[in-house]
């Protein structure tokens, strides 16, 4: 499948009920992990962009060279919940098949959201990693990740 940002998937029937306008006009999202070594609830409030039924995010890559914490949280658990205008989303990680091509996508998405001065302040390098996030359903989020959101901890 070369050529392609992200591998194809099909429009859930979740994404028909949620309210474009929220997904739109809500300027962050807090993404809800279970930390992959520790056990421990965690959440990462990411810019984002909400496009055919997906939330595109990119993801900062550590000092090592490799995915952040929460991303590399999300792949081990192959789910996460995000939190976008008062609505918690069961959402699964597609990585992208060209990344290249992803960040091309997902970074032209955040511009025309954020800015595009905004953007490229926040990403200067082209090492981001371009992240898609599918809703699979709108869910209610674990207790622990909960009560890490409203502390204001993470």
């Amino acid at each position: 499948m070369a050529g392609l940002a992200f591998p194809p998937r099909p429009r859930g029937e979740v994404a028909e009920l949620l309210d474009p306008a929220i997904l739109r006009l809500s300027k962050y999202a807090e993404v809800k992990t279970i930390g992959r070594r520790s056990g421990l609830a965690r959440c990462t409030t990411v810019c984002f962009a909400w496009s055919d039924g997906a939330i595109y995010v990119l993801a900062h890559r550590g000092s090592d060279g490799r995915p952040g914490q929460w991303l590399r949280n999300v792949c081990a658990a192959g789910s996460a919940v995000v939190s976008i205008g008062g609505l918690d989303l069961n959402v699964t990680v597609d990585t992208a098949q060209d990344e290249h091509l992803a960040r091309a996508l997902v970074i032209g998405l955040l511009r025309h959201k954020y800015g595009g001065h905004a953007v490229t302040s926040w990403h200067p390098s082209t090492g981001a990693v371009p992240v898609r996030l599918v809703v699979d359903r709108v869910a209610e989020a674990p207790k622990d990740a909960v009560a890490l959101a409203e502390s204001g901890t993470s």
